[in-house]
């Protein structure tokens, strides 16, 4: 009884590091890879689990300087896209509303 508890423990264990780390990354190295094919100026955030870089980033801009994108204009003035994450989910931010077409 003990080793299927400890298997099954083992099971969920690897489940959650593939879907919250292995796959997250891998699909952030596949945009990465698509956008420098391309030509396309991006910017990637390192991938930080069950976390939002970008969308903090965005809520700590809007307190300090009551503009959510204060940051975002003066350091990536000509970026893109924005490759991030949003919990376990790979994010891409389109942040030049030409590319939309």
């Amino acid at each position: 009884m003990i080793w299927v508890l400890l298997l099954g423990i083992i099971a969920l264990a690897t489940y959650l590091l593939y879907r919250w780390w292995i796959q997250p990354v891998r699909l952030m190295n596949y945009y990465e890879k698509q956008f420098k094919e391309k030509g396309i100026n991006f910017v990637k955030f390192p991938y930080q689990p069950l976390s939002s870089p970008f969308f903090e980033e965005r809520f700590a801009d809007q307190l300090k300087n009551k503009d959510p994108m204060y940051h975002h204009k003066r350091t990536y003035p000509t970026v893109e896209m924005v490759i991030s994450n949003h919990l376990a989910n790979t994010n891409v931010i389109i942040m030049e509303p030409s590319l939309l077409r």
